[in-house]
């Protein structure tokens, strides 16, 4: 039993750290969008389109996010 306990909280540890700490830093040099918006684009995501969503969530926000920088912000700049 403590066996299992301690693989237990070993796994929510590793979970946590992978998914809140070193996702959203790799994923905002790589990508270069925020921690912030790839956690909540991968939270909404998931609730949407379960694992699929999760997984998609990312480019889909970078890509959107690319469509605003490109297309909608210069078109601000010029008024």
């Amino acid at each position: 039993m403590p066996v299992a306990v301690a693989t237990l909280a070993f796994h929510i540890a590793d979970r946590f750290f992978e998914d809140y700490l070193l996702t959203p830093r790799i994923m905002r040099h790589t990508v270069r969008i925020s921690p912030g918006l790839t956690i909540i684009a991968t939270l909404i995501g998931g609730v949407l389109l379960g694992l699929i969503g999760a997984l998609v969530a990312i480019p889909v926000a970078a890509g959107s996010h690319l469509v605003l920088e490109e297309v909608t912000f210069p078109s601000l700049d010029r008024r």
